[in-house]
């Protein structure tokens, strides 16, 4: 692959230096050298074998062009298709021919003496289509690998299942947001309608719209009540932000925090700028309630303005939704 030899020696060095150290009784022994290869784990081992599956691809495609391989041909447009490869994971195709099939095995025992890889042909598996069972039989056996059927799961992808059927797409769209949220990426679906809607929201200023065009279009349940409550209001003139149902103070909704002082309130609907007055430059929180507050209610307000001490207004601009 005409690799530099400083870039060479760099690999080398990480191969052949390794050490590793097995533990004996919850305590490390004295450490041993390695023979070749990477420790489990090593963020270099990855791209190396990316590099040597590299040279099967080139080998195979070398087969076919000097007719030791004969590969499938697909579509009106008759595309020559041998393999196809992602990561560790090949595919092989073949005809019914038994000279192919052999080649095939031929060619991953050199690439097994050229890499110092091996492949594992117990979990290997042989997937026919239209072929009688006998021969089925006899290539299994020749290439010591067992029989599946159709529909086989490939990276986590059905194949060969009806693809117009919910139920054959379902289970890779329930742990798509989990797949990518163990990435740091958090719910795909959530993610995705939250910037649709913020978009919306900035550009009618209208939060109420918002809300209304969510409940029209978003179907499923589940995205509507979390866009709904995630939504965050940035104050600007408090006219937009209603005070107990909107996230705009740190730790959520005030409702959801102090729902007993929600419940009394005869301000559930009003908007920030509804539950104070400006007093020159500093801002009067006037909260009203329905009766009477008991103690222990009036120890809830006093939480309810150290929730608030840290949030600064502005009359210079509007709400928004971040």
């Amino acid at each position: 692959m005409e690799f530099g030899h400083r870039w060479k020696t760099w690999v080398k060095e990480c191969v052949s230096t390794v050490t590793m150290s097995v533990l004996v009784n919850g305590l490390p022994f004295k450490p041993f050298e390695m023979e070749r290869g990477l420790r489990q784990g090593d963020l270099l081992s990855p791209f190396l074998f990316v590099l040597m599956v590299d040279i099967l691809h080139r080998m195979l495609g070398e087969a076919v062009r000097k007719g030791r391989i004969t590969p499938l041909l697909v579509g009106g447009d008759r595309i020559e298709l041998s393999h196809l490869q992602f990561a560790n994971d090949t595919i092989l195709f073949y005809p019914l021919e038994t000279e192919t099939i052999v080649n095939y095995k031929r060619l991953l025992r050199c690439f097994e003496l050229i890499s110092g890889l091996s492949i594992n042909f117990d979990k290997s598996n042989l997937i026919p289509m239209n072929c009688e069972q006998e021969w089925v039989d006899h290539v299994c056996s020749l290439l010591g690998c067992n029989q599946a059927d159709l529909p086989v799961r490939y990276l986590g992808v059905p194949l060969g299942a009806n693809v117009h059927l919910v139920k054959t797409w379902k289970p890779i769209i329930d742990k798509a947001p989990k797949k990518v949220g163990g990435l740091g990426v958090g719910d795909a679906v959530l993610r995705n309608t939250a910037l649709l809607f913020k978009c919306k929201s900035n550009s009618t200023g209208k939060r109420r719209a918002l809300k209304r065009h969510l409940q029209l279009n978003v179907k499923e349940q589940r995205v509507k009540a979390k866009m709904i409550s995630g939504l965050t209001m940035e104050i600007g003139n408090e006219r937009r932000t209603l005070f107990w149902k909107d996230n705009w103070v740190q730790g959520g909704p005030l409702k959801a925090s102090f729902p007993r002082l929600s419940s009394i309130s005869n301000q559930q609907g009003s908007v920030i700028r509804d539950c104070g007055f400006w007093d020159g430059l500093d801002w009067i929180w006037n909260f009203q309630w329905r009766r009477e507050l008991f103690q222990c209610e009036l120890e809830l307000v006093h939480h309810l303005h150290e929730r608030l001490r840290p949030v600064k207004l502005s009359t210079g601009r509007e709400d928004n939704v971040v």
